[in-house]
């Protein structure tokens, strides 16, 4: 008798285990559905210029909550280690802001901070012969940066952290928002917020920049 009590209080043990690992999967299946974070891409109405008023208005809209990476892109650049005197011509992206939204798998640039960049697989490799390189050095358009992450994704690409000093033209947007219905508010709340910070730009400012 001892031995099918001991054998029923198991079976009850274990249904009662298997019933709270299915409560536990249903909460993380709900849970899901519920995070409605979208994110999304697009190519601005103009051009501008990334320099220290867009930046002071990128940390506004953080400060709001809203997350907002800007770039530019360019066909082909000249990447060199300069450890081992290799270079390769590849793909670059200039990005100002949360890099996570177009890269969430590259263990990410530091947000707001400049000299930093993330290689594709295959440019690490041919630069280094490793993808265990961070901490490491690249020249991009004779600026030096160390190498945050690796982007597994986009094999072929170098994507950089650009300078609000050098005054480079960007002209994506991207934006990660709370919800679906939330995206196109934010989308026009980073167009108004642009339009602000260009009309802080004196005219001199942009003759100079134009030659």
């Amino acid at each position: 008798m001892n031995g099918n009590n001991r054998k029923k209080r198991k079976k009850k043990v274990l249904i009662l285990f298997l019933f709270f690992c299915g409560l536990i999967l249903l909460a993380v299946i709900i849970f899901q559905k519920n995070d409605k974070t979208q994110s999304a891409k697009w190519m601005m109405k103009k051009v501008i210029v990334y320099d220290t008023n867009v930046k002071q208005e990128m940390e506004r809209l953080l400060e709001d909550g809203l997350d907002v990476l800007f770039w530019k892109e360019d066909k082909s650049d000249t990447v060199i280690n300069l450890d081992y005197n290799r270079s390769i011509e590849v793909k670059t992206m200039g990005v100002a802001g949360d890099a996570s939204i177009l890269f969430p798998n590259s263990n990410g640039l530091p947000a707001g901070e400049t000299g930093y960049c993330i290689l594709g697989e295959n440019t690490a490799w041919q630069l280094f012969g490793s993808t265990r390189i961070i901490g490491r050095r690249v020249a991009i358009n004779g600026e030096n940066y160390q190498v945050a992450g690796i982007e597994y994704q986009e094999k072929e690409l170098c994507v950089y952290e650009l300078s609000p000093d050098k005054s480079q033209e960007i002209a994506y947007a991207a934006i990660s928002s709370k919800s679906r219905e939330q995206v196109e508010m934010d989308k026009r709340k980073v167009e108004m917020v642009l339009d602000i910070s260009l009309n802080k730009i004196s005219t001199h400012d942009i003759l100079s920049y134009n030659k």
